[in-house]
């Protein structure tokens, strides 16, 4: 008996127990209806705020061909160069000159008979003249250099093109993104404040309000960090046209129907007639062969001539004039003369050899070029085409199914991430494509087409 009453007072006292704490729970959680007004219910999280650079000021929108003008004419690297071949020019007029003329007086003074002094002085003109053909050979030597130098000014000018539309490219690349994490952000606050209605209405879980914002605040960082990378794009463009690179600048962009109309046979061919670079070591090597020939040339003897008059003191005119003539012969530095010969014909066969090699390399690098080009060049098509467009339907739908509590935002979060990628993808392969289009134009060194920028 006693057992049994003992046996019905623990039973009470268990459930009594259990029904207290299923209430303690259910009043903890927010999305209990026992717990609406009756539990704390936790703040819904703030989005960090992040400074982003102001935009340009109101200006001049530049476009790509009057990027590329005002860099050819204001670049300073670039007109270090152009200075570098003027210098060059002016060598030939230095080479092809004999050397200077000496013209002096010898004052003599010495004693007649009677005691007394005589001045008498001795004017003397000398010039050295070179044996037939040595300046001639060392003219075509500077010449051949002067070409070099101005080949080598036409590669930085084509390297300068390239630079500017990589860099144009670049800034297109991060302006997308910039406006690609935009959308997001929109999207994300749109979701944000649908989660808040649901979780006022203790529909959505705090976690699931804490998730959306924490991929909001997310993507405002990223956003921050795109308008970083675009304005670092500027810079570049600001620096390459010879402007501060602080200095505002805007840009309007413009991606052309791009086609390339040449084969790759077709530009390895056009590489080797039309490439700077091959011009200037092709230069190098005829003006390494010329030296060449003038080292053999140097054994043969100048002239020396040399006219002297003397006036006697006490005259008025000229009594006594010598006529001199010698000539410089290699007698005792042959040796040195012989090893100079031998160091121009080494120096011919390593021009040889370094243009040879470039030959090689140009090929390699048009090669290189038109592989990346045609690769970036289908991928931007396939993502144009078909995998964007499906993407974009897809968030779409999912998006719906949100917003009517059908499906969760981890399913939104993963369709938008993948939309995102796909996007940041295409336009990736844009840029890409039109970086490995002026690579292309730089190493078959011309203006390619197809397409106009505007």
């Amino acid at each position: 008996m006693n057992s049994n009453h003992f046996y019905k007072k623990s039973f009470k006292a268990k459930v009594f127990f259990c029904l207290g704490l299923s209430i303690l729970i259910s009043i903890s959680d927010p999305l209990s209806p026992l717990g609406w007004g009756m539990a704390k219910r936790p703040p819904i999280p703030e989005i960090p705020k992040i400074e982003i650079a102001p935009p340009s000021p109101e200006g001049p929108i530049w476009t790509l061909p009057e990027l590329v003008t005002e860099a050819l004419q204001k670049n300073p690297e670039l007109y270090a160069y152009k200075e570098r071949w003027k210098a060059a020019k002016a060598r030939f007029w230095q080479a092809i000159s004999w050397d200077d003329t000496m013209i002096g007086a010898d004052f003599e003074e010495m004693r007649n008979a009677d005691g007394g002094k005589e001045e008498n002085i001795e004017w003397m003109i000398s010039q050295k003249v070179p044996f037939p053909g040595k300046r001639f050979l060392k003219g075509r030597v500077a010449r051949k250099e002067a070409k070099m130098t101005q080949a080598d000014y036409q590669a930085k000018e084509r390297e300068i093109v390239s630079e500017i539309k990589k860099a144009y490219f670049e800034y297109f690349l991060r302006d997308h993104e910039v406006r690609l994490h935009e959308d997001t952000k929109r999207i994300l606050e749109r979701l944000a404040k649908s989660a808040e209605s649901r979780y006022a209405t203790g529909k959505m879980s705090y976690m699931e309000v804490l998730k959306v914002h924490t991929e909001l605040a997310t993507i405002t960082n990223e956003v921050a960090k795109h308008y970083q990378q675009r304005e670092t794009a500027l810079a570049r463009l600001n620096a390459l046209i010879g402007r501060n690179a602080l200095d505002p600048l805007r840009i309007r962009i413009s991606v052309p129907e791009r086609t390339l109309n040449y084969t790759r046979e077709d530009l390895m061919k056009l590489a080797l007639e039309n490439r700077p670079e091959l011009r200037a070591m092709r230069y190098g090597f005829e003006a390494a062969r010329t030296d060449a020939k003038a080292a053999w040339l140097d054994l043969m003897p100048d002239a020396q001539v040399r006219i002297e008059a003397r006036q006697f003191s006490g005259e008025s005119g000229i009594r006594e004039t010598d006529q001199f003539i010698g000539f410089e012969v290699p007698i005792f530095s042959m040796v040195g003369r012989m090893g100079q010969i031998r160091e121009k014909q080494a120096q011919k066969r390593a021009a040889r050899g370094a243009w040879e090699n470039m030959q090689n390399m140009a090929l390699f690098e048009v090669q290189e070029a038109w592989a990346e080009f045609e690769s970036n060049d289908r991928t931007a098509r396939m993502y144009e085409s078909n995998v964007v467009p499906q993407a974009e339907s897809a968030f779409e739908s999912v998006l719906a199914e949100y917003e009517g509590g059908r499906t969760e935002f981890s399913t939104v979060m993963d369709a938008q991430k993948a939309l995102t990628e796909f996007r940041h993808h295409y336009f990736e392969a844009l840029a890409m494509r039109e970086q490995n289009f002026a690579d292309l134009e730089r190493v078959v060194g011309m203006d390619l087409g197809g397409g106009v920028l505007s």
